[in-house]
Parts: structure tokens; sequence; C-alpha cells
């Protein structure tokens, strides 16, 4: 295989980067997903760690308050990318 010249803008060289984040969702050079997965899961578990908090048997909210905060902290978080989670490869 051979390797690619570099990209220039005039005399500047345009530096390469393995992963790159665009309108939150991160891209890798190899096209695994398997970055963007990670972020999303870290940032739905502190997200659930705060409903689990909120939830709590004695002095936690009822279902109908805990619904709609985990279709804004979470749900709506795991909407955003879904159109990639079928791109990614197996684990």
């Amino acid at each position: 295989m051979y390797a690619l010249p570099p990209l220039l803008i005039g005399n500047h060289r345009i530096p390469k980067y393995e992963t790159t984040r665009v309108l939150g969702l991160w891209f890798q050079s190899r096209h695994s997903w398997l970055l963007h997965i990670k972020q999303l899961k870290a940032k739905c578990l502190r997200a659930l760690s705060i409903l689990k908090y909120l939830a709590h048997p004695i002095t936690g909210f009822n279902r109908k308050v805990l619904l709609p905060l985990y279709q804004s902290l979470i749900r709506s978080i795991l909407d955003y990318g879904e159109p990639i989670y079928g791109l990614a490869p197996q684990p």
C-alpha cells in the first residue's frame, strides 16, 4: 500500500488526526464508532446516576416526574446518533 501525499493549503501542511469530533459525533480514521459509543455510554451513565438518585424509594420522585427526565437526559442522547449505531462493528 502506498502513502498518501500530504495535504497543503499554500505552503502550510494540514495535520492528520486519528479522531475528530463533528456535531457531537466522534469520527475515527478506521471508520470505527467505538470511541463515539464509549463516550456515549459514559455520558448516559452519568445521567443515569442522577436518575437513580432522584428515584430513591422513600424520598424520590414518582414515575410521572422520572419519565420526562429520562426522556430528556438519556433518550435524547441516544436518539441523536441513532443512524450510526447499525454501522458500528460487533464487539
